[in-house]
């Protein structure tokens, strides 16, 4: 009998596999990076169909098998994306979960990157919608992106001050106003058109 794991995950790559089934990549703050195989999950009547999007943070339950890991449970606990998303919006989120998936790798714990990318998406998905945060979307993605590479080691924290870019209140209109007028907005516009 196989041990079946349950945890949260960050659904942070879905592609087709066989006739029927996906390969998954996701990402836990118990085992850092995983792929899966969630199989019959393409087909109409299946359960997960609508739990593998981009950005969702979902329970998923999994089993290892002889040579892979296979999904046995999904249930959306985040849905991150819904109707009121600019296409900006949703190419901000593309942009950040492919540069995510390029630098994350490995299955270590690491519960402080899981509690960054949870605050993240949480906003996204709620605070966002509101109007005044529309002329943001630039900082926003300054914000988060800058803040994963310090976490991952690829920014001297002494190169620049991540005060603006940490604490509770990171993603207040004040915060996103004061980091516009900011000649870091520039460069890290300039350096990244």
């Amino acid at each position: 009998m196989y041990e079946i794991h349950s945890t949260e995950a960050l659904i942070i790559r879905v592609v087709p596999s066989g006739e029927s089934d996906h390969l998954v990549s996701f990402y836990t703050k118990e085992h850092g990076r995983q792929n899966a195989f969630v199989t019959s999950s393409r087909k109409i009547e299946s359960k997960h169909r609508y739990h593998l999007v981009l950005g969702n943070i979902v329970m998923l339950s999994y089993v290892q098998g002889r040579q892979e890991l296979r999904v046995t449970g999904l249930d959306t606990l985040l849905s991150v994306m819904n109707p009121n998303h600019s296409i900006s919006d949703r190419q901000l989120l593309g942009r950040f979960l492919f540069l995510f998936e390029k630098l994350v790798g490995g299955s270590e714990e690491d519960e402080e990157l899981f509690t960054m990318l949870y605050s993240f998406l949480s906003f996204f998905s709620t605070e966002w919608q509101n109007d005044e945060y529309k002329d943001f979307v630039v900082e926003l993605e300054m914000i988060i992106t800058l803040r994963l590479l310090a976490h991952l080691g690829y920014l001297d924290s002494e190169a620049f001050t991540l005060a603006a870019l940490d604490g509770p209140e990171v993603f207040s209109v004040a915060n996103l106003t004061k980091i516009k007028n900011n000649t870091l907005r520039h460069n890290y516009v300039h350096n990244w058109k």
